[in-house]
């Protein structure tokens, strides 16, 4: 061992077990442990010999070498070199330099099966990182404080590999480093289309300013979310979950998804970080009054937190404008990124090999609209077929239709389609069409299976993975522009632009419906293969998501929901997807494959009853992650299939769903007409809980309408069917109604009782968060044998347990009460930011019953706070909410601030 290693440890892991490195580096770091990690040596690897740098690194620069074993990891072409250098040391060394950790039983040549090892599970990465601490020696310590490293922390490996020259951005390169330096400037948009290079600008910007980061950048952590698909659906949790633990976060996956969001801004916010945010498009509304609008809450809760406070900068590229920054224009820089200038347009063709005299080539750039990605494989394509002569243009690209001319990208595409013809029915067309299969990058397991499975007119005629003629193949591809480069971090996967993976998918599916989906047929099976049976979190799951969407793009609607999506995924009836981990994003991403037309149209392949389950789950998971409206369609449908077929139990479950959807948005008659009709399906079922429970929903939204002697006669009902105390949902609701009715001390009973009795886990949260706030309301009501101060523990509690069940359907109540509280207690700062957040939440989800309590509750705070025009404004956009709701517990509240206004402006 060399007397002074760089490195503690390094990790040897394949790309597809790279949520176990991540997880585990994060860990090791904690600890001090110092660690050879890609990820963190981004900047390090730049521009050298990845062969001869990891053969260094691994033979010399570490105590010890920590393999993840999988079989990912005995087919990569990288981890196996690794394996090489590692057992090179390992020979001469008796210390034991290889400590493996076994993800799976795969055997791996070299190593005995006798060694020792470590297995994942039982093993987590925190218990890992401990006992890597006690194989070093070292007593527990803490990590070296971050300000005392020279270099920033990095994480860029999600970013796109780009082409390093970069011709005609010096202005947007100078207001980038305008946006580092000024300390008014918290976030910097660059928005443009697709192909125009944008993801370039970046790199080449990044590249040059982690060389000398101004502002005292720390923290460097880049994400691009075409790396998890160009769909419409994608949903941002694999971001979100992915950055948490990268900054240090011990609980990932709790809270809900703008929860998730603003914790993650506090972490950036914590030290100057630069967070860059890659191809935002896919989580934006694409049309209507909301196009560019973010639709994920953990993207808007994020983005509006460090618009507000960033010492570092974020910066997000995207196709569309980011409407939700609109309210703070002071603190963002919009970069509109401009055709490139018909000079820079000729620069770039000179630099791939095309010539002709500045006019000519001017002119060329003209023609092409100055896009970026257009004059690349433009440039490359003329110094292979007509060695440069940039006059001979139009013998190679000229037919092309009016239709393709009026889409965006059209430029690029009109040489994609020559490119198409020139290579002809060979293996780099058919790498292309491969490519063109997926949304995201392809890793090499993956491609080498579609490559073995010879899949006629599809993988038929490319060579073997890693051959020569495959290696020359891919370095041609690379060349001209067509697949991107190779990427540093992870050198085996193939990826292209997305407009290059689009406009080859489009040409398979549109020319060969049968071999397009023969293709996705065989990644399907592949992805459910490669994955566990019952995943236990998020980063496991992920795989069985992109499963369901292959299969559906196979036309394998069946086998994706009864062996993926409802065996795999939700467990059947336990949902654990959204029950245990709460994946509503990717969930919602997930179910959107399944329709042909979003949240209405289903395929014939289904079964009624299975698209009646689809339908009520699209629904339950709009509701959770407060898209209320959204969520009406789809839910009223389910009810109507389910109970067309005479499965009753099913039908109440939506419907019940569906009733407390409209009451939160104000629609009071229709929640009580559907709880009566959630109420019928249950009788009809003859399931007893069912019954109870319904009559209870049905209860409540009459509570709501203020008809209490109607709501006591169903809730005594429901008692008087379960012959004993009410609990679970229907005991919460009705401990709400024993605080109207005056009986709080029974209320405090019944949910203390509650409390006592749930058993711990994520599936206990929701109750808890119920139960604690109608304690604290009681105690609020018992002033005299309760100090505020009692009161306002459990609405804390109540606030945290709705964060972490990751319901934001229910999260704005409790804001809302503790709100309450913080005005009686004088805390205006915490009653302000509460009510601002619940506002913000139920306009984005349109609760409009919390909408009402929000304005109530700042017409409260500012009345405390002796601003009367305030106050007098919240009070009157209370009441133009009120009208037509029918919400009769707001009367009250109402009348009652509206006669304290009437006394302080007398």
């Amino acid at each position: 061992m060399p007397e002074s290693p760089k490195y503690d440890v390094t990790l040897s892991f394949a790309s597809e077990d790279r949520p176990h490195a991540n997880a585990l580096a994060s860990e090791l770091t904690k600890l001090g442990i110092s660690v050879f990690y890609d990820a963190n040596e981004q900047v390090a690897m730049w521009g050298k010999s990845l062969y001869d740098h990891l053969t260094r690194v691994y033979q010399n620069e570490a105590r010890h070498c920590v393999m993840l074993v999988s079989r990912y990891y005995e087919a990569r072409m990288w981890t196996n070199h690794e394996r090489r250098a590692a057992q090179a040391r390992a020979i001469v060394d008796e210390e034991g330099y290889i400590l493996p950790v076994r993800l799976d039983s795969t055997p791996i040549p070299g190593l005995l099966e006798t060694t020792a090892y470590l297995s994942v599970p039982p093993e987590t990465p925190r218990s890992l990182a401990l006992a890597i601490q006690e194989k070093l020696g070292r007593k527990p310590a803490q990590p070296e404080p971050s300000h005392c490293s020279r270099e920033p922390r990095i994480s860029i490996a999600h970013l796109p590999a780009t082409r390093a020259e970069l011709f005609g951005r010096e202005t947007e390169l100078s207001m980038l480093d305008t946006a580092l330096t000024d300390a008014t400037i918290n976030i910097a948009v660059v928005a443009a289309w697709g192909g125009a290079g944008k993801s370039a600008l970046v790199n080449n910007w990044l590249k040059r300013t982690l060389a000398d980061a101004p502002r005292e950048i720390r923290q460097v952590y880049g994400w691009s979310f075409y790396s998890q698909g160009t769909e419409n659906d994608t949903s941002a949790e694999p971001f979100v979950d992915s950055a948490l633990r990268w900054f240090g976060d011990p609980e990932p996956l709790a809270g809900s998804a703008w929860d998730r969001g603003k914790r993650l801004s506090e972490y950036v916010q914590r030290q100057p970080t630069l967070l860059i945010l890659d191809g935002l498009e896919p989580l934006q509304y694409g049309f209507g009054n909301r196009q560019g609008r973010l639709r994920d809450d953990a993207m808007v809760s994020l983005v509006r937190e460090l618009a507000m406070a960033n010492p570092g900068l974020c910066l997000i590229s995207t196709r569309v404008l980011v409407p939700d920054l609109d309210a703070h224009r002071d603190s963002v820089l919009t970069i509109q990124l401009d055709p490139l200038t018909p000079a820079a347009g000729a620069e770039v063709l000179r630099s791939l090999g095309a010539w002709g005299d500045d006019i000519e080539l001017e002119t060329t750039s003209t023609e092409y609209g100055g896009h970026g990605l257009a004059l690349t494989l433009l440039g490359a394509l003329l110094a292979e077929a007509v060695r440069g002569d940039v006059r001979r243009r139009n013998e190679l690209v000229h037919d092309v239709t009016l239709n393709e001319e009026r889409r965006q990208g059209r430029h690029a595409r009109r040489v994609l389609r020559y490119y198409e013809k020139w290579l002809g029915a060979g293996a780099e067309l058919a790498i292309l069409q491969m490519v063109g299969l997926f949304d995201r990058p392809a890793p090499r397991s993956l491609i080498a299976s579609l490559v073995q499975a010879r899949i006629d007119k599809l993988t038929s005629e490319i060579p073997p993975v890693g051959s020569p003629a495959w290696r020359r193949a891919l370095s041609h591809l690379r060349e001209s522009g067509l697949l991107a480069p190779e990427s540093v971090y992870d050198p085996d996967t193939l990826d292209a632009h997305p407009l290059v993976r689009e406009y080859f998918g489009d040409r398979i599916q549109e020319h060969d419906l049968d071999v397009w989906r023969k293709g996705h047929k065989l990644i399907f099976e592949f992805l459910q293969r490669a994955t566990p049976e019952h995943p236990t979190d998020l980063l496991m799951m992920a795989p069985l998501y992109s499963a369901v969407a292959h299969g559906c793009k196979a036309g394998l609607y069946r086998q994706a929901f009864e062996n993926v999506y409802w065996k795999r995924i939700l467990r059947e009836y336990n949902y654990f997807s959204t029950y245990e981990i709460a994946a509503f994003g990717s969930e919602l991403a997930a179910l959107g494959a399944f329709f042909t037309r979003k949240w209405d149209e289903l395929p014939e392949e289904l079964t009624p009853y299975q698209k009646g389950l689809l339908l009520s789950q699209v629904g339950y998971c709009l509701r959770a992650v407060g898209s209320l409206s959204e969520a009406t369609s789809p839910l009223s449908e389910s009810v109507d299939i389910l109970a067309g077929l005479g499965r009753w139990r099913d039908a109440a479950v939506p419907s019940e769903n569906l009733s407390r959807t409209f009451l939160p948005m104000g629609e009071i008659s229709r929640a009580i007409d559907e709880a009566s009709r959630s109420m019928a399906l249950a009788d009809k079922s003859e399931d007893l809980f069912l019954r109870v429970d319904k009559r209870t929903v049905l209860a409540d939204a009459l509570h709501k309408h203020g008809d209490l002697e109607d709501a006591s006669r169903y809730f005594q009902e429901a008692e008087q069917l379960l012959g004993t105390r009410l609990t679970s949902f229907g005991g919460a609701r009705y401990c709400d109604f024993l605080l109207t009715i005056g009986s709080p001390k029974d209320a405090i009973a019944r949910c203390s009782a509650e409390l006592e009795n749930l058993e711990p886990g994520r599936k206990g949260y929701l109750l808890r968060g119920l139960n604690s706030l109608y304690i604290s309301q009681a105690r609020q009501i018992l002033t005299n044998e309760w100090p505020v101060v009692a009161a306002f523990d459990m609405v804390n509690n109540a606030v945290d347990y709705f964060r972490r069940a990751g319901r934001l359907d229910y999260l704005p109540e409790a804001l809302i009460a503790r709100a309450g509280l913080a005005t009686r207690m004088q805390d205006f700062d915490l009653a302000d930011n509460d009510l601002s957040e619940a506002v913000l939440l139920s306009n984005r989800g349109e609760m409009k019953i919390n909408l009402i309590d929000a304005h109530l509750g700042q017409a409260a705070m500012h009345l405390a706070r002796q601003q009367v025009m305030a106050a007098q404004s919240a009070l009157a956009e209370a009441g133009r909410l009120t009208r037509g709701t029918s919400y009769g517990r707001a009367t009250a509240r109402f009348d009652e601030l509206s006669a304290q206004l009437g006394h302080v402006t007398d």
